[in-house]
């Protein structure tokens, strides 16, 4: 499924500004068609797990894997 940038915004709970902010600077996964940008919801889900808090932090013990 593609997500628009509207509703990119809405599930991440940014301005829309911030979502074309961070397309331009490659931060989110993104792809083109027809000029209007679009998202893989697939790919998007994938960007917020890598992308969380908890993955940051590593593991309870302070191991990261």
């Amino acid at each position: 499924m593609l997500l628009t940038v509207n509703e990119l915004a809405n599930l991440l709970r940014l301005d829309i500004q911030t979502v074309y902010r961070k397309v331009k600077k490659g931060e989110v996964p993104s792809i083109r068609i027809g000029g209007a940008i679009r998202f893989k919801s697939e790919e998007i889900d994938r960007w917020m797990l890598t992308n969380s808090i908890s993955s940051k932090r590593g593991m309870p013990d302070g191991r990261t894997n």
